[in-house]
């Protein structure tokens, strides 16, 4: 089993403060790193995935888009990457969520910090030979 790898010129990471994780975004955005996804990037995807929509319809929006997606993945993603509150918020929001549509859930991920947008970006950075090749 290989995993598909995106090649980037090292020139543009050493120019562009912010190449690698737009890059990163723009190839999930647009499938570019294949089905065959390693762990790492498994991980990285569920979280880019669950905040996107977080950040645009909130649990509600998550869970009609997401539901076919495994919620314990989901959770032991979040887990995996640093972002324990957010999995509490998310686990939370599964529970419970639906008896308020979601308002305290999507409340209390707008209030934790670090974002977890930062949460998914030092994870990739942390794992960047997993998502490219630098040439």
């Amino acid at each position: 089993m290989s995993t598909l790898k995106i090649i980037v010129k090292k020139e543009d990471v050493e120019n562009y403060e912010y190449y690698l994780w737009n890059r990163f975004i723009e190839c999930l955005i647009n499938e570019e790193f294949g089905d065959d996804l390693s762990q790492i990037q498994q991980v990285a995807k569920r979280c880019f995935w669950y905040d996107a929509e977080m950040n645009n319809g909130g649990h509600s929006g998550y869970f009609d888009c997401y539901a076919d997606e495994n919620i314990d993945k989901v959770e032991k993603s979040l887990i995996s990457i640093g972002a324990e509150e957010y999995a509490k918020n998310f686990k939370i929001a599964i529970e419970i969520g639906e008896n308020d549509d979601y308002i305290n859930a999507d409340d209390k991920f707008g209030e934790l910090t670090p974002v977890l947008t930062d949460i998914i970006e030092k994870y990739v950075m942390d794992n960047i030979n997993e998502f490219f090749i630098i040439e």
